[in-house]
């Protein structure tokens, strides 16, 4: 960049300044019967009928945007006049976020985490015995299903999706890449919070 601006300096521009070498830019001429300044073939009519169809809909997008503020106003002073009254917010969201994942995966999860308690031997491990004997997914030679080996893949963010080792047209084939895009949801979303 120095030099294009000593370049320019030498030549008696001003510094940054690239010289146009007595080249004029040349707008297009207009077309023929074109009574505008606009793109040629658009009349005048077509370009209010446009600008008609595309501020209604811009209208629609804010007024949607408008009710959900509103609606979520509403579900904030709901949460917390519910919050004076003794309801455990904080649990009633972990237990709609967990509801919306994949049940096998929060069955799994949670059978672990209570299983490392018991081995810590902290008392939380009996709150957390009720997910001991769920029945968990079937599983491939080395104990883990196809849908877990997917969302750890996934979550890795080190592994390619054409690395799935399930055999195409197969339901661990299809369980692994689900759960490997899942993954990758996941880690997107990790990423951008932090």
């Amino acid at each position: 960049m120095a030099k294009k601006a000593s370049a320019a300096k030498s030549r008696g521009g001003r510094s940054g300044a690239i010289s146009s070498r007595g080249r004029v830019a040349m707008l297009p001429r207009k077309a023929k019967g074109n009574k505008h300044n606009g793109p040629p073939g658009l009349t005048d009519d077509a370009i209010r009928d446009w600008q008609g169809k595309l501020d209604r809909s811009y209208r629609k997008v804010t007024d949607a945007q408008d009710e959900v503020r509103s609606a979520n106003g509403v579900y904030r002073s709901l949460l917390k006049e519910a919050g004076k009254q003794g309801f455990d917010k904080q649990a009633y969201i972990e237990a709609r976020a967990l509801d919306k994942e994949d049940h096998g995966h929060v069955q799994v999860r949670y059978a672990n985490i209570g299983r490392y308690l018991r081995v810590r031997g902290s008392n939380l491990a009996t709150q957390l015995s009720l997910f001991q004997d769920i029945d968990l997914p079937e599983t491939d030679d080395d104990g883990e299903a196809a849908a877990v080996k997917g969302l750890k893949a996934g979550r890795s963010g080190l592994v390619n999706q054409d690395a799935n080792p399930y055999r195409p047209g197969t339901e661990d084939h299809q369980a692994w890449d689900n759960n490997w895009r899942t993954g990758q949801s996941e880690l997107a979303e990790e990423t951008l919070r932090h």
